[in-house]
């Protein structure tokens, strides 16, 4: 983690099991509240997903290399 948010590249588990890769994060230097930051991730079967940084903590644990 930089800054205390997940790195590009970082590895993560969502709570049912499931391996997921952080691709970075969006409007992380906006302060506009129309645009929160958001982690934008993949899965393994390719799907991209993002999710409100607040919520990405509550579901996922990060896999320490």
């Amino acid at each position: 983690m930089k800054n205390g948010h997940p790195t590009f590249g970082s590895q993560w588990r969502h709570h049912s099991g499931r391996f997921y890769t952080v691709l970075g994060i969006a409007n992380i230097e906006n302060q506009d509240i129309n645009y929160p930051p958001m982690i934008i991730y993949v899965g393994k079967n390719g799907n991209l997903w993002t999710k409100f940084i607040s919520n990405f903590y509550a579901t996922m644990k990060e896999i320490k290399a």
